[in-house]
């Protein structure tokens, strides 16, 4: 199927200075005489990174897609939206993006055409010139078989009668042309010409001849141009071989048949585009040519046909289906409307994103939509999305473009729109030149009036009234206005000259709040100090407003069952308009409820309440529902609580029902907080939450012990003193009595064998311990006497040593390391003299704390005298003598004496 979209808007890209005329409304804008804007710097950019795109497109986009979204993929597939390679602002090459990979070319820049960036439906295409301008192809793939050619398009008749769209010259269809052919004036029989496309001009379209049209190839002459769509197939759909049909816009029927053609293409030939061998230059603008090898049927012929007539704002006869083959524009449903047809989609197995569009038809259609609330300078300029599947198409009744009175101070347009959606498309932008559809004097509001519905017949005051913005698109002055349609609404354009006026109510708040118990607010007592004469103030819960959504009683309105944003506007009754409205919140965060009285626990105390006796909510609807509220934005934290909120460990529940909950204190003391959440039964979205504060003391308490002995001393031979005998009076319940060096009572400072302890110091402290809490109460000191027992034993003499070994003449600190059996604990005076040995001070006594044999480090002091007889004695356990010249030191790390041949003195009685 060759499928060539000739799409002949007045839009003219000129490269070197970098600006194009936009004609959207052909015939009723037409009579101005320079539609155009200058847009050095900001088309510069746009041109920049569109034509970036073109030049670059890969078959990669297009290796699933296919138009109508048909299997297999069309042969040969040209679109001037993609895969154009320019010469400045001529075309030099046009990728295929077919399975046959045939790009078009032409190397000679006077025979290039010209590149028009957004040309027809904000799409761009090829302009040719009828004089010299043509492409070499190849649709050598769909010879010698059954094949089908499609062709769309509008062309300049003005240059001929004999524009050829394309051809191929070989000796067994010598001279065949695709062609458009002009016979308004007369002249050859329109399907004289074998395979020739024939689409009558000037039947279906007038161009203004004082319009602008299209520079370099356009339309320019009155009463001229062949716009619409047609095809060509051999070995058809019918048994006649060859079934010509011509799809033409607005016309009331769909087909006409030629002769009976049973010979397909075949043979060596030579393709062009844009003209018939040396002559017959076609002038016009291509948008898209497509091919396919083999026969479609009807439901194939009119997907594909589709695809082109949402792309290029083209009418079709018969219902437009999309390429899954599902109607999205139905004639019958939408009878009386099917003028003018436009529309958007998204559907990606064809490769088609039409984003904004107008009909393309005639001077009748000025409606542009533009999805995502944009309308932009191009179709690939406008960035907005919406879902693969979705379409939304609109017709009109070819009312006149004129306003109805309905009152004295409101007029209606005349031409209503219907729309049908598939899927959902979202929120558009629908646009209208102001010059069409202006403001009559003396008045001073224009809406977008919208159907609530798929009736038509609804009083004006059940219309949805959606105010129009003036804007600037392609440098006209147009009306804008933001809709999310549904299928089947009717739209039109109204105009009011409202008292109401264009300035929304100035309010005495903009806040409202239920007072509790109450679930209602007074919306009457909101007054504006800009009301104007002869209007109310009415309040509304959706916008735009009307009298659908109008709150009928605003001194007790309920949010429970709608908003809690309200909208109050002015109205003229009179006339039945409104003024812009000003927004209103409504607090809705009730039931009410008491504050909750702080909470005192003990460390890992369980406890439980009643949030609902506790709480006392009141308002809303009851049964009212209790759940944790912590992560809720109206959890906050109490200043006192430090702690932070009630650990997981705490195993927080609350009954939804009663409001009874249970919880085990923080095993750490602090002050911690926990939410708990009530909410309306009938609005989950209406609650309050109260915060809880929790403070956690140590079961140990704030009061020292109170002990049935403040002093204690050990018991010889004990060297140790049994702190668990003192016993405390007051100790509470869950506590343990804990004995500490130290104050205040901690685990560092803990004493680990209070039954043995060994002192210290003078002083321990005592104190009560919250075991799981780990946590204590104040101190109380307890004095610790020691007394020093006599101890009992015997010196190993033999295993005595001297480190190091004392050096004559030199006065230094030595140890005396010495090997005592202990068999009895205390105290072992310590006496040592001879040779210039002493005891230092401060080390009178070695006490022994455990029996056994130990070995003791004594330090001593030696003044350098000369060596002899060393004498030292341990206590009860002896003395032992040595003569320091007989004893040789050994080598270690440093030289040690050891007394080897030290001899013990047998105790005496008086050291007993």
């Amino acid at each position: 199927m060759l499928i060539l979209a000739l799409l002949g808007r007045k839009n003219h890209l000129k490269m070197d200075n970098f600006y194009w005329n936009f004609d959207p409304f052909h015939k009723k804008l037409s009579n101005r005489p320079n539609w155009g804007i200058d847009k050095p710097a900001a088309t510069l950019a746009y041109l920049s990174a569109t034509l970036f795109m073109l030049i670059i497109g890969t078959t990669g986009a297009f290796a699933q897609s296919s138009p109508g979204c048909l299997a297999p993929r069309p042969t040969n597939w040209l679109r001037a939206d993609y895969g154009v390679t320019l010469n400045g602002s001529n075309v030099s090459s046009w990728q295929d993006y077919g399975t046959a990979l045939k790009n078009a070319t032409q190397g000679t820049a006077i025979n290039q055409p010209a590149f028009g960036a957004t040309t027809t439906n904000f799409n761009p295409g090829f302009i040719f010139n009828g004089g010299s301008q043509f492409l070499n192809a190849d649709f050598t793939s769909i010879y010698n078989g059954q094949y089908a050619i499609f062709m769309s398009g509008v062309y300049d008749c003005a240059t001929g009668d004999r524009n050829s769209i394309g051809s191929v010259s070989n000796a067994a269809n010598a001279g065949l042309q695709f062609r458009i052919y002009d016979n308004s004036s007369g002249g050859n029989n329109p399907f004289t010409d074998l395979y020739e496309c024939i689409i009558n001009s000037g039947s279906y379209f007038s161009q203004n001849a004082a319009g602008p049209g299209i520079t370099n190839g356009g339309i320019t002459g009155n009463n001229c141009g062949c716009f619409g769509f047609s095809h060509l197939t051999y070995g058809g759909l019918t048994t006649s071989g060859l079934d010509l049909e011509l799809i033409r816009s607005g016309a009331t029927t769909g087909t006409l048949h030629d002769a009976t053609v049973t010979t397909p293409i075949s043979g060596t030939a030579t393709n062009y585009i844009g003209r018939h061998l040396t002559s017959n230059y076609f002038a016009g603008t291509i948008n898209e040519i497509i091919t396919f090898n083999r026969q479609l049927n009807a439901t194939e012929i009119d997907q594909v046909l589709s695809y082109l007539a949402v792309k290029y704002g083209r009418m079709f006869p018969r219902n437009y289906l999309s390429g899954t083959g599902t109607t999205i524009w139905d004639r019958t449903l939408n009878t009386g409307f099917n003028n003018d047809i436009a529309g958007i989609g998204r559907e990606d197995c064809q490769d088609l994103y039409q984003k904004q569009s107008i009909s393309e038809f005639n001077t009748q259609n000025y409606v542009i939509m533009g999805n995502g609330n944009t309308i932009t300078t191009s179709n690939l300029a406008n960035t907005s999305t919406f879902t693969n599947g979705a379409y939304l198409l609109w017709g009109d009744n070819r009312g006149a473009d004129s306003y109805t009175a309905i009152n004295s101070g409101t007029q209606v347009w005349n031409k209503v729109w219907r729309v049908q959606e598939t899927n959902t498309v979202g929120s558009v932008r629908v646009a209208v030149p102001q010059s069409i559809v202006a403001l009559p004097s003396g008045f001073n509001n224009m809406y977008l009036l919208v159907t609530p519905g798929n009736n038509p017949s609804v009083p004006y005051a059940s219309l949805i009234k959606v105010p129009v913005t003036a804007t600037t698109l392609f440098g006209l002055p147009f009306w804008v206005a933001d809709y999310d349609f549904t299928t089947g609404q009717y739209f039109t354009f109204g105009v009011e000259n409202c008292v109401a006026g264009t300035n929304a109510p100035t309010l005495s708040a903009n806040t409202v709040s239920i007072t509790c118990p109450t679930v209602t607010v007074d919306l009457s007592s909101l007054t504006a100090s800009n009301k104007p004469s002869g209007t109310v103030l009415e309040f509304h819960t959706a916008t735009p407003v009307s009298s659908a959504n109008l709150i009928s009683t605003p001194g007790a309105y309920d949010p429970s069952t709608a908003t809690s944003t309200v909208y109050a506007v002015f109205y003229d009754a009179a006339v039945g308009c409104y003024s812009p409205t000003t927004s209103v919140t409504v607090n809705t965060d009730v039931p009410c409820i008491t504050a909750p009285a702080p909470q005192t626990a003990l460390t890992l105390e369980a406890k439980s309440g009643n949030a609902a006796t506790q709480l006392s909510p009141t308002g809303g609807t009851t049964p009212y529902v209790y759940t944790n509220g912590s992560g809720d934005p109206l959890c906050v934290q109490p200043v006192a609580a430090t702690a932070g909120y009630l650990p997981n460990s705490s195993n927080l529940t609350i009954n939804s029902s009663t409001g009874a909950y249970t919880y085990t204190a923080p095993a750490t003391p602090g002050v911690y907080y926990f939410c708990v959440k009530v909410c309306d039964s009938n609005n989950p979205a209406r609650c309050k939450v109260a915060a809880y504060t929790v403070t956690v003391t140590c079961r140990a308490g704030n009061t020292a012990p109170a002990l049935s002995a403040t002093t204690i001393t050990n018991t010889c031979p004990t060297q140790t003193v049994n702190l668990t005998s003192i016993t405390a009076s007051n100790k509470p319940t869950g506590t343990n009595l804990t004995f500490h060096t130290g104050t205040p009572a901690s685990n560092a400072n803990k004493i680990s064998n209070p039954s043995a302890y060994i002192p210290t110091g003078c002083t321990v402290y005592a104190a009560f311990n919250d075991g799981p809490g780990n946590c204590y109460s104040p101190t109380t000191a307890i004095s610790v006497n020691l007394t020093l027992c006599v101890g009992a034993g015997t010196i190993n003499c033999a295993k005595t040593q001297i480190y190091s070994a004392p050096t004559a003449g030199t006065a230094q600190q030595l140890v005396l390391v010495v090997e005592l059996n202990v068999t009895t604990l205390g105290s072992f005076p310590i006496s040592v003299s001879g040779s210039g040995f002493s005891a230092v001070a401060g080390y009178p006594n070695l006490v022994a704390t455990a029996t056994g044999t130990k070995q003791y480090s004594i330090p001593v002091n030696y003044d350098g005298s000369a060596l002899g007889t060393l004498t030292f004695t341990i206590g009860s356990a002896g003395s032992c003598s040595v003569d320091l010249t007989t004893v040789a030191p050994k080598n270690g790390i440093c030289n040690i004496i050891s007394l080897d041949n030290c001899t013990p003195v047998q105790a005496s009685p008086i050291l007993k």
